[in-house]
This record gives C-alpha cells, structure tokens and sequence, in this order.
C-alpha cells in the first residue's frame, strides 16, 4: 500500500508493506516501511500479542540487503512492567 502527501506535481510517498499471516487480533502485520526520504524499517518479528520484538532500520544509506549494517531495535514486553527497549545495535 502506498500513501502519498503533498502536491500532485510532486507527491511524497510512503510505501507500507504485510505479512500475510494474520496476528492474534486478526490484522496482517507490518513487514515494512519505505519513507520519502528512503528511510526505511522492517519488521522481523512480532510476539504472541501482535507486539513487534524485532525491528530493523535505516542508517546512514545501508540497503535493506544489508541486515548486518542496519539498525536493529528488540524490544521485550513486560505487562507487569510496561513495555520497553532491550538492546539498540547501531
């Protein structure tokens, strides 16, 4: 699915991409993100909740071919607790 803003002669557009499994509540989740700018994250993985534990993203101008260069976010929910960031790997 793209969405694109701002003016016809020159829209910016954001590119959203899906798993085709269907989390617990039913949605399809997220695979990706492609930003105007070429920014982009990929979802990895997700919980038994539909929560994503695995998230990867630009940085700098590394390609979505090169995992080992990107930044790669886990996160770890903890309903006693909240949710939050475990580890950040630039």
């Amino acid at each position: 699915m793209a969405v694109a803003a701002g003016p016809n002669s020159a829209p910016q557009i954001t590119t959203y991409s899906y798993y085709d499994t269907a989390l617990p509540n039913g949605a399809a989740p997220l695979a990706g993100v492609t930003h105007p700018d070429g920014s982009w994250e990929l979802y990895e993985s997700y919980d038994a909740n539909g929560n994503p534990t695995t998230v990867f993203s630009s940085y700098g101008d590394v390609s979505t071919n090169d995992m080992d260069d990107a930044r790669e976010m886990v996160y770890t929910y903890d309903p006693e607790k909240g949710s939050g960031r475990k580890g950040v790997r630039p």
